[in-house]
């Protein structure tokens, strides 16, 4: 993953959480924002009640590969995978393929109704001004 499409700065990650659409699945949490930037970016979360530094920097290293499949899937966004459960970083590489897969899934169909309801807001707005 290239440094432009990671997301590092706090601003960016608090912007998220506040702005984007949240999906909850067993032992992540996603969140996305369309249109946030032209390409895509994302981040990864793993605090301290996940494991040691080890189990930390492992799972954030297993959730960067699937950057590639991110791309395929959603329109241009920024995107932050939080681990909320030590079994998150338990799971073998293709339990964690599973549950991302799925996660994007949800992502991508609550990005879709979300950019409808900015496009028709939008189209609300302009017609009253």
């Amino acid at each position: 993953m290239k440094r432009e499409q990671r997301l590092r700065r706090n601003n960016d990650f608090r912007a998220l959480y506040r702005d984007g659409v949240k999906v909850r699945l067993q032992g992540l949490v996603v969140y996305g924002r369309p249109f946030a930037s032209e390409m895509h970016r994302m981040g990864v979360v793993a605090s301290r009640k996940i494991g040691s530094a080890v189990v930390r920097n492992r799972f954030k290293r297993r959730m960067r590969t699937f950057f590639e499949e991110l791309k395929t899937l959603l329109v241009p966004c920024d995107v932050v995978w939080v681990a909320t459960q030590p079994q998150a970083a338990r799971w073998s590489f293709a339990e964690l393929q599973i549950h991302v897969k799925e996660g994007l899934e949800k992502l991508r169909k609550l990005l879709g109704e979300d950019i409808r309801k900015r496009a028709r807001s939008e189209a609300v707005s302009k017609q009253a001004g």
